[in-house]
Formats: structure tokens, sequence, C-alpha cells
């Protein structure tokens, strides 16, 4: 396929940012405040992929599309969070990939001031940002805290830097780990190959970015909350659940099996952090699973 130079232009100066929204049981209010604020973006050029992971909500997310041509909506039977953002890369046309969580929100500038920093890096290093990241609010019910990476706006342009990244995805307080309030340039997904693992529905996030980050070049940090994080006290279950420890024990499995491809410099170091982790989960297990009242 032939582009003429205005094409071309156009790709360099406003280029295709994708948005990948899993979608499975969402409140529809909730999922209404989702899309809107996609749809509210000051930077027009998106394209808004909804993958309904098997729910009821198709329909619902249609009405949005028959409004909207930016918007795809893409039906699948439910395989999980990891295979419905699997979906949204495989469709995605765009230079840029951003997640966003269903009942999460973003502010309106959130894709522009993403797009500047990653110009800014250009303009100013001639370097291709791989990853652009900013801190988020967490929204309870009636108050909302802010979380933060860092303290200030910096780039990771060295090996050190992205190194220094990549053990923050697995630092148990880092919060990095998230897939949300990120942009990652599409080619650098793309050529790594990184998916995300389809056998895990508990830390999914942590796994993909630590085998993503072991690739990465270069990174600018934000310091704009532009992610809201919507942590719903109602959603959030304290039930027995009978395979709770299952799914700790093979999130702890799926991260010593990526450590494993590290260099052996920096096992130790990775191995370290994943024991907090552990140590995390076995607290959890303990709690919710062990001595849990419904346990039999």
């Amino acid at each position: 396929m032939k582009h003429n130079l205005k094409d071309v232009e156009s790709v360099v100066v406003n280029p295709l940012i994708s948005i990948i929204v899993p979608v499975y049981k969402t409140p529809r209010s909730f999922l209404t405040d989702c899309i809107k604020s996609i749809q509210n973006q000051t930077y027009k050029n998106l394209e808004i992929i909804i993958v309904n992971d098997g729910g009821d909500d198709y329909d619902f997310c249609r009405g949005f599309a028959k409004d909207d041509e930016r918007i795809l909506v893409i039906n699948q039977k439910n395989s999980g969070v990891s295979a419905a953002r699997n979906t949204g890369i495989k469709a995605a046309r765009g230079t840029w990939c951003i997640f966003v969580d269903s009942d999460d929100w973003i502010e309106n500038t959130m894709c522009a001031d993403a797009l500047k920093a990653a110009k800014d890096l250009k303009t100013s290093n001639n370097v291709e940002a791989d990853l652009i990241f900013w801190p988020y609010r967490k929204e309870y019910n009636k108050k909302s805290e802010t979380v933060c990476f860092f303290k200030s706006d910096f780039s990771a342009l060295t090996a050190e830097d992205c190194l220094q990244l990549q053990k923050q995805v697995l630092c148990l307080t880092s919060g990095l780990g998230s897939v949300w309030a990120k942009m990652y340039r599409l080619d650098f997904i793309q050529k790594t190959g990184v998916l995300f693992n389809t056998e895990l529905s508990l830390g999914e996030d942590i796994e993909f970015n630590f085998r993503l980050f072991r690739s990465l070049k270069s990174a600018v940090y934000i310091h704009k909350f532009n992610y809201r994080y919507r942590y719903d006290e109602g959603t959030v279950s304290n039930a027995f659940n009978t395979t709770f420890a299952d799914k700790h024990e093979l999130f702890a499995h799926s991260l010593y099996a990526a450590v494993e491809k590290s260099d052996d410099v920096y096992k130790q170091i990775f191995l370290s952090l994943i024991s907090a982790r552990i140590i995390h989960s076995i607290l959890a297990v303990a709690l919710r699973y062990c001595f849990h009242p419904d346990n039999p």
C-alpha cells in the first residue's frame, strides 16, 4: 500500500493511540464513566478497543460504538482479563497502546500529556521512548488518595536506569507492576513477543511487565495524576475461594520462571524481591484461605 507524504506526516505528528479496555460484568455506571472519559480526551486520534470477555455487556458497548467510529467492540468467550488484553494487543493498529480497566476512568489530558512526553524525549535526546508512565489516584467511595512512584519527572535512558525500573515492578510497595497508568510503544511489545500469561488470574500485570521490562531501553515518567483507579469496597470480596491459594502459588511459580531467564548477575536481586512478595502471599493465603471461617 502506498502512502502519500501527508499521510506519513500525520502519523509522525498525530500518531494513533490504541486504548484497550477489557470488560467483564462491569457495573454499567462504572463502564459508562470509563468509556466517556476516554471519548472526552483532548487528544482525538484514538482507537478505542473494547474487549467484551463473555459477559452480557456486548450490546451495551456497541451502543457507544454507534456514535463514535473510533470504537471497536470485540466479543469473545469468557477467557479472563489476560486473554482479553492479548486480544486487544493483537487488534491494535496504533503507534502507542494504553490499557484502561473498565471500572476506572482517566483525566481528559492523559493521552495528550503522555504523547507530549514522548515527543519531548525525541526532540531533546533523539530517542524513541518505549514507555511513558505516571502516578494515579486511588478512588474510594468517599475519599481519594494519591499513589506516587517517584517525586518528579525523569527519563530512564541507560541500562542501569531500566534495570531499576524492572526491579521496581517486583518491589512490593512500588505499585509499578500495574499495566494501567502507562503508555507502551506498540512495536516495543510486538518485537519482544511478550503477551499476558493466560494461566494467571492474579498478578498477571506484574508478571507481564517484569518480562517486558527486560527489553526496556527508554522510559519517561511524568508526575501527573491522570489515572483514576476505582477501589470499590462493594466489589472486593472476602468470601472463601477454594482456588485462592492455587492462584498465589501459580503467580509465584511464574515469577520464578521469568527470573530463571534473567542474567545471573541480577538473579539474586530479583529472587530477594520475589521472596518479599511470597511472604505477602503467605499472609494473604493464611487470612483469606487457611484460617477463613468458611474453610471446611
